[in-house]
């Protein structure tokens, strides 16, 4: 019998780069911080996994202690302008740590602001109490599920096919074609 398989297409930099705006336009006009915890956890979700090169599963692995106690190492100015994203696991025979360190861009060349995000979304964390355990959760420190998280993604993904058509070409159908398990 034969298979269907049908591969998630990329998003492209100046799609990352709309959505992001779209998100800090919204962060900037959002009053509550249920609705601030919902922009970061997007923004952040999204600059980790594209400038990280992550699949979908592989950020929800990120671990909120390790993030903040990596951004408060790293206020030296005269240190590189970088950000540790720590996955709370070992990796290919790795010893020694127990996180995985990635070392992204503070911001890209391109001005995609990771530490601007992963920051909102750690000090929102904080003010939650919730500063151990993974950094994409819900009020109450649960782990997030990647198909809540990935419809709200395609949706804001599929508003930038409409306001932006030159972008992502009206024909395709963007809950069909994206995902967060590969795409970014």
């Amino acid at each position: 019998m034969g298979q269907e398989i049908r591969q998630d297409m990329a998003v492209s930099l100046p799609v990352i780069l709309e959505l992001l705006r779209q998100l800090e336009l919204d962060w900037c006009s959002a009053l509550e911080s249920r609705a601030w915890r919902g922009i970061a956890t997007l923004g952040a979700f999204i600059c980790i996994a594209f400038c990280g090169s992550f699949r979908g599963a592989e950020v929800f692995l990120v671990d909120c202690a390790g993030l903040w106690s990596y951004l408060r190492a790293l206020v030296d100015p005269n240190l590189p302008s970088h950000i540790i994203i720590p996955l709370l696991r070992r990796f290919k025979n790795e010893i020694g740590s127990r996180y995985h360190l990635t070392p992204l861009s503070a911001i890209t060349s391109s001005g995609i602001n990771v530490k601007l995000w992963v920051s909102r979304l750690v000090d929102l964390r904080d003010s939650d109490n919730h500063l151990h355990g993974p950094a994409f959760c819900d009020s109450p420190g649960k782990l997030l599920s990647s198909r809540e998280l990935e419809l709200d993604i395609l949706d804001r993904i599929q508003l930038v096919q409409e306001q932006h058509p030159a972008l992502i070409p009206a024909t395709l159908i963007v809950h069909d074609a994206y995902g967060i398990s590969r795409s970014f």
